[in-house]
């Protein structure tokens, strides 16, 4: 699907971003609504596709850390502080909490999806 998608809505790429995302859009359409798939039983996507019936929460509820965990909010940087130093995390980060343990080697911090690295 993406090698179609790349070959049929980037080459060449549209002039403008409004244009380009038009072409996307009506690969979306052709995709879903008009073109068959093998894997599909030669059905079209959309006339099977049904929603889920669980409710997508608005938003998360917050996270609780057990009381020996320090966390920090990453700034509009990519930075947090630690002690009295600043560590830059990533910019993608902007606005996440991390959660800041020790291991045995370094300083780690902790997201909410579950990803880990050190720091130090």
């Amino acid at each position: 699907m993406h090698r179609t998608l790349k070959a049929e809505t980037t080459r060449p790429p549209e002039q403008t971003m409004d244009l380009q995302q038009k072409r996307f859009d009506e690969f979306r359409n052709m995709f879903n609504n008009e073109r068959p798939h093998e894997t599909l039983g030669q059905k079209r996507p959309a006339t099977i596709y049904r929603p889920s019936p669980r409710p997508y929460p608005e938003s998360l509820p917050p996270i609780e850390y057990a009381s020996h965990l320090e966390t920090r909010k990453i700034s509009h940087n990519g930075m947090m502080r630690w002690k009295r130093e600043r560590i830059f995390t990533s910019k993608t980060l902007t606005g996440e909490w991390s959660v800041l343990k020790r291991s045995t080697t370094a300083l780690v911090a902790v997201l909410r999806t579950g990803a880990a690295g050190p720091l130090r």
